[in-house]
């Protein structure tokens, strides 16, 4: 995306032997970011007039081509239990399980 500049050129335009030509220059202004004073030629009675802004096309095409590169981190995050579980709780679990297999087999 660029962003919008303007460059003025006025000027007095005569005819001499049939030619147009420039016969005063009245304001030749840069723009007020980029662009450079506007060069005016006159060829066979044809007006061209070019006003360069290389630095912003520059600009542009780096931050197209720009990458950002983002670096992931791994955090393991233990939580502490409050309290293991006690003698009893354990010999009821194994007495469960051990009662489900005598149940399967039957």
């Amino acid at each position: 995306m660029t962003v919008p500049d303007t460059a003025t050129y006025k000027a007095l335009l005569d005819c001499q032997n049939g030619k147009v030509v420039v016969k005063e220059v009245l304001v030749n202004s840069e723009g007020k970011n980029h662009l450079k004073k506007p060069k005016v030629k006159i060829e066979d009675n044809k007006l061209s007039v070019d006003c360069e802004a290389r630095a912003q096309e520059l600009f542009a095409k780096w931050k197209s081509e720009q990458k950002t590169e983002v670096h992931e981190t791994v955090r393991n995050i233990y939580h502490e239990v409050e309290k293991s579980l006690t003698w009893w709780q354990l010999f009821q679990i194994w007495c469960g399980r051990l009662l489900l297999i005598v149940i399967m087999l039957f």
